[in-house]
């Protein structure tokens, strides 16, 4: 057997796999009815897939084939409602927040550049060691009038913070800040300080503040004592602040909004007034085309016969009137073309026929268009300030203009 037959065998073979259709088709009924008798089963036929909606081509047109078809009708989606403004402090109760905070006159505050005598600096040791077992036993008011004695002999950044962790301690926030502000300005690093002042501003409800010094001062000397008090101070804050961001969100989007409605109301004001413009320019291109030069005197000024005077009462004659009349004020033979025009003509005729268009509305210098017949031809046009031509039978000669008269 032909090995090439063989080869095409083979294929139509996998082509009857791959197609189970194919043993429907009519040309192949005697295979199906061959391999059927010999008790070969024939794979049922595949269902037809469903037709594919026919795609609409992206320029927008449809098909010819295609019917076109209704669009839904989309309602507008509602305009989102702006969020509102949330409260920063709904919700957020410390009972540790003073309701009345002092404001004592301040306290001595010393001099840290003056330099003590040794009998001075023997006495400050002895008043720190009485201030320290004062505040240990529970004397606060003591323990401050020996430091503010200390305060006096020779301030520094930890003395000072020692008198404001007594102020502290006695609920005076106002005061502890001040001292450890003056602590920090000697030594920024002075982990007491910050952390005295952290827990200050807590009793003020001062939260960003407090959140700050707390962290700075656990970030320099890490205690077990302060953390508690951070845990407290660092979840409030986060909520404050994260309202905070929202509501400064919303102020962006409002400012945004607000611009952009101004944006729109002021270039809606701008095409409004070029709108406005472009239409009173066009009225007055309508009313200089329907009453141009000599155009309005042409026609009262003309005892035309009725069924002219007719004519001459449609604007749309007359603003062709006009047209006519502003190009006879460069060239007074234009009025030629309009001879044959079915509704200028025979205005131009009649009045031709009584007496020429000579001198009229600013056209001085035309003698005439005498000896025009009523198909329309021009039996001769008068020369600027020449001799009249000879009238034909049956028109009267024409007037002479203005110009003409010597």
């Amino acid at each position: 057997m032909d090995s090439a037959a063989v080869a095409d065998l083979q294929k139509f073979f996998l082509l009857l796999k791959s197609d189970a259709s194919i043993w429907y088709l009519p040309e192949l009924s005697f295979f199906k009815e061959f391999v059927e008798s010999l008790g070969g089963k024939i794979p049922s036929m595949p269902e037809k897939p469903a037709e594919a909606a026919p795609e609409v081509p992206t320029d927008g047109e449809l098909p010819r084939d295609a019917e076109p078809v209704e669009p839904e009708s989309v309602e507008p989606e509602p305009m989102e409602e702006e969020d509102e403004e949330l409260d920063e402090m709904e919700g957020i109760d410390d009972p540790d927040v003073l309701e009345t905070p002092d404001d004592d006159p301040p306290p001595p505050m010393g001099d840290p550049t003056r330099e003590p005598s040794e009998s001075e600096m023997e006495n400050m040791g002895e008043l720190r060691q009485q201030a320290q077992e004062m505040a240990g036993s529970g004397d606060l008011e003591g323990s401050l009038d020996a430091w503010n004695k200390v305060v006096e002999i020779k301030p520094s950044a930890l003395i000072y913070a020692r008198r404001a962790d007594v102020f502290l301690k006695m609920k005076k926030p106002n005061a502890a800040i001040r001292d450890c502000t003056a602590a920090l300005e000697i030594n920024p690093d002075s982990a007491k300080a910050l952390k005295i002042r952290g827990k200050a501003h807590r009793y003020l409800g001062n939260w960003e503040l407090s959140a700050h010094d707390l962290s700075e001062g656990q970030r320099i000397d890490f205690d077990e004592g302060t953390l508690e008090v951070q845990k407290v101070v660092d979840e409030i804050w986060h909520k404050i602040r994260e309202r905070r961001l929202h509501n400064e969100a919303i102020r962006r989007n409002r400012a945004d909004r607000l611009e952009a409605k101004a944006r729109e109301e002021k270039l809606a004001a701008r095409r409004k007034a070029a709108a406005e413009a472009a239409e009173r320019e066009a009225e007055e291109e309508a009313a200089r085309a329907s009453t141009g030069p000599g155009a309005e005197n042409f026609a009262n000024g003309a005892n035309f016969p009725p069924e002219v005077a007719e004519k001459l009462k449609d604007p749309a004659v007359k603003a062709k009137l006009a047209t006519m009349m502003n190009e006879m004020q460069n060239n007074p033979m234009a009025a030629m073309q309009y001879l044959n025009d079915p509704e200028l003509g025979p205005i131009l005729k009649s009045f031709v026929g009584m007496g020429g268009m000579g001198g009229m509305g600013g056209m001085g210098g035309m003698g005439g268009m005498g000896g025009m017949g009523d198909d329309g031809g021009a039996g001769g046009a008068g020369d600027a300030g020449g001799a009249q031509p000879a009238p034909t039978s049956g028109v009267p000669p024409p007037r002479a203009s203005v110009e003409e008269v010597d």
